[in-house]
């Protein structure tokens, strides 16, 4: 559940740091601006699918690395939301 968390804050960030409200960032992922708040509020859970149809648009991906790379702080496994 932390990775999932962290993963949501990292994407939502990416739309704030693009400018992008979920309005405009809907209409680029063609994924509904009601569905995009139910993520950012954590009301649902994304499937990976749903996770890079969002950052696509704002010129991230996603990126598997192993887990023995744990973050000191959160102990929490490493992920990384790449700029492409």
């Amino acid at each position: 559940m932390e990775l999932e968390l962290a993963l949501i804050r990292a994407t939502v960030e990416a739309r704030k740091n693009a400018n992008l409200t979920q309005r405009e960032l809907s209409e680029l992922s063609r994924i509904k601006q009601p569905s995009i708040a139910k993520i950012e509020s954590l009301v649902h859970s994304p499937q990976a699918s749903t996770l890079i149809r969002l950052l696509y648009p704002m010129g991230y991906t996603l990126k598997i690395v192993p887990i023995e790379k744990e973050d000191k702080k959160t102990k929490i496994p490493c992920f990384f939301i790449f700029r492409y």
